[in-house]
């Protein structure tokens, strides 16, 4: 890993809730998602991309948010994403049936500033 990348791009899509095993069967996404995040962090500068999904900003996009500010710091380069679009099988569940609401747009945004990043885009 060392010396062969400047920015590593990295992806956060769900929070340390039950939502990556309920909706991605994905156990121990939090804790290998955000073991990776640091150890890109020892060898180079971050650019971490925040999916944000329909009705999962409490359970998924702030404590995603708070956790780069917290262990990776406020000037972090963040893009919260808002291309989320229903396909495959998210029509099986109720909350990803939908494209995001200009108030969930918005909600992300407030959550990043209240966490206290200071370089996002989205």
């Amino acid at each position: 890993m060392t010396g062969s990348a400047d920015v590593y791009l990295l992806d956060f899509k769900y929070g340390p809730g039950d939502c990556t095993e309920r909706i991605s069967d994905a156990q121990d996404y939090w804790e290998v998602c955000t073991r990776n995040h640091l150890e890109a962090k020892r060898h180079g500068e971050l650019m971490v991309r925040v999916l944000v999904l329909p009705s999962n900003w409490e359970c998924c996009t702030k404590p995603t948010l708070e956790w780069i500010s917290e262990t990776l710091g406020g000037e972090t380069r963040v893009n919260i994403m808002f291309q989320y679009r229903p396909e495959w099988q998210a029509r099986e569940i109720p909350e990803l049936r939908r494209r995001l609401t200009k108030y969930e747009k918005q909600k992300a945004v407030r959550l990043a500033k209240e966490a206290g990043l200071n370089n996002f885009v989205t």
